[in-house]
């Protein structure tokens, strides 16, 4: 199935979320290296996400390299190259 992260069939989509009591403690950043270690270790190249642009997560993912490849209202898709 395609979720709305959906850029391409070789490109895995990312969803995550920290309850917000664990937020802002480096959880979601440890999350994402392991994540981005094992896409590296299966030679994955990039990975892709959808987030509300009003979601404090979009500036999250943008500081951890991801950036827009389509806008779409409030949401957006973004994709890291690894």
């Amino acid at each position: 199935n395609q979720g709305y992260g959906y850029i391409s069939d070789d490109i895995p989509e990312l969803s995550m979320s920290v309850l917000e009591e664990y937020r802002n403690i480096g959880i979601g950043s440890e999350l994402l290296t392991s994540l981005f270690n094992e896409l590296r270790n299966r030679r994955i190249a990039k990975v892709s996400l959808s987030v509300d642009k009003r979601n404090k997560a979009f500036n999250f993912y943008k500081r951890n390299g991801f950036i827009i490849s389509e806008e779409l209202d409030y949401s957006v898709k973004m994709i890291k190259e690894l």
